[in-house]
């Protein structure tokens, strides 16, 4: 199981923002996404689940068949993490 955090899109990239608008950094943000997921799929190895609550990451996971695992907190990716292993030692994972 390949685990993927992915924080609240909208306000990422933070320490950029002196050098662009937030909607420009959301952009990059999702296109970083976007390139990640992409090579994911081409791997095609291992089951894919999204760590996230972000409606985004959702969305384009279910586009790209990946699981979605819900944290709604969205605390830290170390917290993410957590949260994911707990949902996936309780599926036998």
């Amino acid at each position: 199981m390949i685990l993927v955090p992915v924080k609240n899109l909208a306000n990422a990239k933070q320490r950029l923002a002196t050098l662009m608008p937030q909607s420009a950094r959301t952009e990059l943000a999702q296109t970083m996404l976007l390139d990640v997921l992409d090579a994911l799929r081409s791997y095609g190895e291992s089951e894919v689940s999204l760590v996230t609550s972000d409606g985004f990451a959702i969305s384009t996971a279910r586009d790209y068949g990946f699981d979605i695992i819900r944290d709604d907190v969205n605390a830290s990716e170390t917290a993410a993490i957590e949260v994911a292993t707990r949902v996936c030692v309780s599926r036998g994972i």
